[in-house]
């Protein structure tokens, strides 16, 4: 299996505007999607996989998609990194993650993972936490 960005730095990437960031995949499987970014105070980052969008559970009057577990805080952070974890089932070909900042973020990692053996999955979370 091997998936592949079609644009994606070496290093952190800052954005203050809207991001979308595409990748292909081989075949159909369930996948880990790890992002690992940092935001600092006044700045919020959600992420949108494919057309689907992350809010509250359970759902309250106003539609939240900044300050929920999924989604980076920069008044929590104060410019730490967090790691957030999907796992969801995907089809071959092209995705798309699509980063959506209020006043700016910085996406530090993206990693695109086939969950081979479903029976036995583990993932290897050696980070430390920043302090």
């Amino acid at each position: 299996m091997s998936n592949q960005f079609d644009e994606f730095p070496t290093s952190s990437l800052r954005i203050d505007k809207p991001k979308i960031i595409s990748f292909s995949l081989d075949q159909f499987g369930l996948y880990s999607i790890s992002i690992t970014a940092r935001c600092r105070w006044g700045e919020d980052l959600r992420v949108m996989i494919d057309e689907f969008e992350f809010r509250e559970v359970p759902q309250i009057n106003n539609v939240q998609h900044f300050n929920i577990p999924p989604a980076w805080n920069g008044a929590e952070l104060k410019g730490l990194a967090k790691t957030v974890v999907f796992i969801l089932p995907l089809n071959k070909l092209k995705h798309s993650l699509n980063f959506i900042p209020k006043e700016g973020a910085t996406i530090d990692r993206i990693e695109v993972k086939l969950l081979n053996d479903l029976q036995d999955i583990h993932f290897q979370l050696e980070q430390k936490a920043e302090e």
